[in-house]
């Protein structure tokens, strides 16, 4: 415990995308729940491939940019029956920059890479902000919450 400060809990956090056999997370101390899932998620998943890649991937769908091109029902509903998308460039800017509305320079920063794919504009900053505020990648429980079993008994 550190000197002067209150006291921690600790918490399994793991990757939402492998399966706790194959991947067995990693043991977070924090004061809440949350601030492990942020640690985790800055730490640990904002540098998985597999997340960047998604980052990275300007498509429409199966990627972090669908959320700024299907974010209702009717926009799914042309995409799956025409894969077009219905969307303006300015509703797309617009969503973009309500999504990074906490980090501005952010949001300019995406907008401009989805314009010209230079990645250079998407630093660790951006990813780990992404990563914390997409609402997906882990889950976290609480070790004192799981059952304890005794040989023998």
């Amino acid at each position: 415990m550190m000197k002067g400060s209150a006291s921690l809990n600790q918490y399994l956090v793991c990757s939402a995308d492998e399966p706790i056999g194959r991947s067995f997370g990693y043991l977070v101390e924090a004061a809440t729940e949350t601030d492990a899932l942020h640690t985790y998620l800055r730490q640990v998943y904002a540098k998985e491939e597999v997340f960047r890649e998604s980052v990275l991937d300007r498509a429409v769908n199966m990627s972090f940019a669908e959320r700024f091109y299907l974010a209702t029902p009717q926009e799914n509903y042309r995409f799956n029956e025409t894969a077009l998308t219905s969307v303006t460039d300015e509703v797309v800017a617009t969503r973009v920059r309500q999504f990074f509305a906490d980090q501005p320079e952010f949001g300019e920063a995406f907008l401009a890479y989805m314009a010209d794919a230079d990645t250079t504009r998407i630093t660790d900053e951006i990813f780990e902000y992404i990563a914390v505020n997409s609402g997906d990648g882990a889950h976290v429980l609480e070790l004192a919450s799981i059952p304890k079993l005794e040989a023998g008994k």
